[in-house]
């Protein structure tokens, strides 16, 4: 007989094989039903978070020990899992391994759906889920029937995961944040190709779309541009696409170019008027410039994809917020950026201010199939830059003496903004979280680790110093 249980061995508890009774807990913890009970009770006791994997776990481990004929399920069912288990027994499997009433729920195909129905027809489920008291579970195990086993254990392979087209994710809103245009883009095609939602274009060919990615470029200089060697463009092209946003100069066999549209829209200079406006009070929120034209752009079939440029002023730095309906993230998007921090980089040097960061919101952030492969070609010979330091909200200095941690949030330049301490890592964790100490994914997995490695450095006695490894 192979070790069993055969999934989660980690994670259940294991009272005794020969057990006819398997109890499931959903997502209450394990341990509040244990202390009622004795391990002569049960086979094993464990949590269900997952309403795919886990499901699947649960049913390889009873068809992995067939003395398993009660299936008790108690405790809080956050997420539906307790729901998709209920179906599988009280209704079964498709032909296409899904439970019936949960179509986008999957049963493993390497387990066949004779060996469902035999488990189905031999495991007896009971739903426990109202039980609140879970005192009560010893009585009511003992009334249920001995039953023997009803055959020989079932093994079956596992498969790899399959990987799906496009990830999950938060459908609308994604955030890149970088100095440089170029890691920048970098992170935007990772993202489009592995979350962008698969769908047809205006012209009939397939994309991949995120909504609403908003890219913050915090220090390119457009005069002495970091041209990567990934871009699709050279400077002498770079050079030439200048005029088109910085002029009202039009350009031969293109219809309109965001320059005209921005210094000539109903022969109005909006660059000029907001520069105007700025000079007279630097604190307006009213110095901005579009490029839509109503009469012309609501039944044109080319309007424009820029739509809306507006400049804010804080700490004597301008702001530049750009707003695109629509994007080419492959082709448009590293030339609109760098056009758009020479507008920023101009109006700046017309009302005497310093330049602060550029942010461009893409409603629709797309990349066209025909530059799918190449997209992942730049993206498989150059690593996306993950910074670990650098976060604009601070830095986090941990301690630990005294089994206590201390915990201090300092500005990006050192100054002390707060501090804090608790024995409990996860209270300073959520500490942190909920003051929104940190911005960074990468610095908040390193804090994290460090914040266990002096839980531990406290639990063995030992010294604890950041950034170095603990030494036992």
């Amino acid at each position: 007989m192979e070790k069993w249980p055969v999934c989660f061995s980690d994670l259940v508890i294991v009272g005794n094989p020969h057990s006819s009774v398997a109890i499931v807990t959903l997502w209450t913890k394990k341990e509040f039903v244990l202390q009622h009970l004795s391990p002569e009770m049960y086979a094993l006791v464990g949590q269900l978070y997952s309403r795919d994997e886990g499901v699947n776990g649960i049913l390889r481990n009873l068809l992995s020990n067939k003395q398993i004929r009660h299936l008790i399920v108690v405790g809080i069912d956050l997420n539906g899992s307790g729901n998709v288990l209920a179906a599988f027994f009280q209704e079964g499997v498709a032909e296409q391994h899904t439970v019936i009433s949960f179509p986008d729920i999957f049963i493993d195909k390497e387990i066949p759906l004779s060996s469902l129905e035999l488990l189905r027809n031999n495991v007896q489920f009971h739903d426990l889920r109202s039980l609140k008291d879970f005192s009560q579970l010893p009585p009511l195990l003992h009334q249920f029937p001995l039953l023997s086993s009803y055959g020989e254990p079932e093994y079956f392979a596992f498969s790899k995961p399959s990987v799906p087209a496009t990830y999950p994710s938060e459908k609308s809103g994604f955030f890149v944040r970088h100095s440089h245009i170029g890691p920048a883009w970098l992170e935007i095609l990772s993202l489009i190709l592995r979350f962008g939602t698969i769908k047809k274009s205006d012209y009939g060919v397939d994309q991949r779309e995120l909504l609403n990615i908003i890219s913050v470029i915090e220090q390119e200089d457009p005069d002495a541009p970091h041209l990567e060697s990934y871009f699709q463009f050279t400077r002498e092209d770079l050079l030439s696409y200048y005029p088109q946003v910085l002029t009202a100069s039009s350009v031969e066999g293109v219809e309109y170019s965001y320059g005209e549209r921005l210094r000539a829209n109903k022969n109005i200079d909006q660059i000029q008027q907001l520069i105007s406006l700025l000079q007279k009070n630097k604190n307006t929120r009213r110095a901005l410039a579009v490029t839509w034209d109503l009469e012309k752009d609501s039944s044109s079939e080319k309007p424009p994809c820029l739509i809306l440029t507006e400049f804010l002023v804080q700490d004597d730095k301008l702001f530049l917020t750009a707003f695109f309906r629509s994007n080419d993230m492959f082709h448009a998007w590293p030339r609109n950026a760098f056009g758009l921090r020479k507008i920023q980089f101009h109006v700046a040097a017309a009302t005497n201010l310093s330049v602060g960061s550029l942010t461009i919101i893409s409603s629709s952030a797309h990349l066209y199939q025909n530059n799918w492969t190449l997209a992942q070609d730049i993206l498989s010979q150059n690593a996306l830059l993950i910074p670990r330091i650098g976060d604009p909200r601070g830095n986090i200095i941990i301690r630990a003496h005294d089994g206590v941690i201390y915990v201090t949030h300092t500005d990006p330049l050192g100054k002390r903004l707060s501090e804090f301490s608790n024995t409990d890592i996860f209270a300073l964790y959520r500490k942190i979280a909920q003051d929104k100490c940190i911005l960074d994914t990468s610095h908040a997995l390193y804090l994290g680790t460090e914040l266990q490695k002096a839980a531990i450095a406290l639990q063995k006695g030992i010294v604890y110093v950041q950034d170095k490894p603990l030494e036992f």
